[in-house]
């Protein structure tokens, strides 16, 4: 772990260059410190704890008061870095790209919190964000989309917002979603967004979709529920056609020594086209995995409108919507995500817009190496974890170019000792 920082790494300082028409300097500089420090910093991220880390820094208060008084642009932001990503992971990840949506629950002790739905006889305070990424099977790159964060009621009454479901924040996400015109887009998701709003964006933005739905979704020619459709299938015999499935293997999600290895799923299937309700036509796969007896219970339904797709082709696609998950685990394992104790929302907000940019800075950091080493599969399997060692050693290197600057004579010898001093008081 590193101590102290002496300076900014060049790295950062580059990926950040543009932001500094949205904020002032001090700003400016506070974001990359905060930045560096939810990487960085293991255990509490708090104001106290970036102050020791940089050598330069201010006082805590000020930091403090630049993200809960100051302005912050933080969703500018995080579109500008959105789109300086997506520019430099199309160079080398082809043409097709899929989106893939999704909702995550932060729980919280806190009551007196702002923005919470309160569950399980209120034991528990939960804050609901609404997130999205751009995922690039081949590299493996991972761009998340501009945040959408999810207010209840009772905040939009109070501050006088405009209420909307998780289900119309997704479709404002997907809206606004801006990709090359030349790129085949997929959007994936879970059963709980498949709404007519959102399927006609897709439609209308000229993408797909492959999606898991529930099971009284209803075949507008038979006027049937897809439970029902399914149980008869297993009353026939028709679900029998194995299908295997090659996903990453669950060590290779966390950069192990069998990264390159793959594990096969096999699922037993059966596809037929219909028409669902609200969807149009679709393909539907029924299917359910391997090793258990054909029951109605432990069926799913993968839907799609790109009817020429094969069963594994649909599956493989689906596959890819875990992508999402691992991405809300790094963020909160790695990055301090749920790692804030502020009862102000807005305060909350910025928060998050940080540690998404911080994501959006080691993404950054991976395309950059899988560029300079395009069959390098180290750099094809790393996440968040391994790029965050990436930038200590940046970062060391940054620091002895540093001390060299300041050793040459006893002037910058006295300045530097005199920084550290005031850094490092001594004690009693």
């Amino acid at each position: 772990m590193i101590d102290i920082i002496f300076q900014f790494p060049k790295s950062a300082v580059y990926f950040f260059r543009f932001s500094r028409k949205y904020i002032n300097k001090a700003v400016y500089r506070h974001t990359i410190a905060m930045v560096l420090a939810i990487i960085l910093i293991r255990g509490s991220r708090n104001y106290a704890n970036v102050t020791r880390l940089f050598l330069d820094s201010r006082s805590k208060s000020s930091i403090s008061r630049c993200f809960t008084d100051s302005v912050f642009p933080g969703f500018v932001m995080q579109e500008h870095l959105y789109e300086r990503l997506l520019t430099e992971a199309s160079s080398i990840s082809g043409k097709t790209a899929h989106i893939i949506i999704d909702s995550t629950a932060q729980k919280k002790q806190g009551k007196k919190m702002e923005n919470t739905i309160i569950y399980k006889k209120g034991y528990t305070c939960d804050h609901f964000f609404v997130m999205g990424m751009v995922y690039f099977p081949g590299t493996q790159v991972r761009i998340p989309l501009p945040r959408r964060l999810y207010h209840t009621k009772a905040y939009c009454r109070k501050h006088n917002i405009k209420y909307r479901t998780q289900v119309q924040l997704a479709e404002m996400m997907l809206r606004y979603a801006v990709l090359p015109k030349d790129m085949k887009v997929v959007v994936v998701f879970d059963s709980f967004f498949p709404s007519k709003s959102l399927i006609d964006m897709i439609k209308q933005k000229g993408y797909h979709f492959v999606c898991s739905a529930k099971k009284n979704r209803v075949d507008s020619e038979t006027g049937k529920p897809l439970n029902e459709i399914c149980e008869e299938h297993i009353s026939k015999g028709h679900i029998k056609d194995r299908v295997d499935i090659r996903v990453p293997s669950k060590r290779s999600r966390y950069n192990h020594s069998s990264a390159e290895r793959y594990e096969t799923k096999t699922f037993i299937t059966y596809t037929e086209k219909h028409t669902i309700s609200k969807m149009g036509e679709v393909k539907v796969v029924f299917s359910h995995k391997e090793g258990k007896n054909v029951q109605l219970k432990d069926m799913r339904y993968i839907l799609t409108d790109m009817l020429d797709l094969t069963t594994s082709q649909i599956l493989t696609i689906y596959t890819y919507r875990w992508q999402i998950e691992l991405f809300f685990k790094e963020l909160k394992s790695y990055l301090g995500f749920g790692n804030y104790q502020m009862l102000t929302f807005k305060a909350i907000i910025r928060h998050v817009d940080c540690v998404i940019m911080a994501f959006m800075y080691l993404e950054h950091l991976r395309i950059c190496k899988l560029k300079q080493n395009p069959g390098d599969k180290r750099w094809l399997y790393s996440r968040t974890l391994q790029m965050s060692y990436v930038l200590q050693h940046e970062l060391r290197l940054s620091n002895l170019k540093y001390l060299k600057r300041y050793l040459k004579d006893e002037k910058g010898f006295s300045e530097l000792e005199r920084k550290l001093i005031e850094k490092i008081p001594l004690v009693a």
